[in-house]
């Protein structure tokens, strides 16, 4: 399946456009066999509190695409 999407603009509506890679994985992760939550719970074990609330908001923006 191939989804056209521009990651840099998630990001940026995020508030970061780092957070590029984390809109794709929620993009990805819809598609995916894993539980929401688990994601969630990665990310809030592997991202630095700091970036915390712009890369669960790309997630977001990605995973409802």
């Amino acid at each position: 399946k191939l989804i056209d999407v521009d990651g840099l603009k998630l990001a940026s509506i995020a508030g970061n456009i780092k957070a590029v890679n984390v809109a794709l994985i929620g993009i990805l992760a819809k598609s995916m066999d894993i539980d929401y939550n688990t994601w969630i719970e990665v990310l809030k074990e592997t991202v630095p509190a700091k970036l915390l609330d712009v890369n669960l908001k790309a997630f977001e923006l990605g995973y409802n695409l």
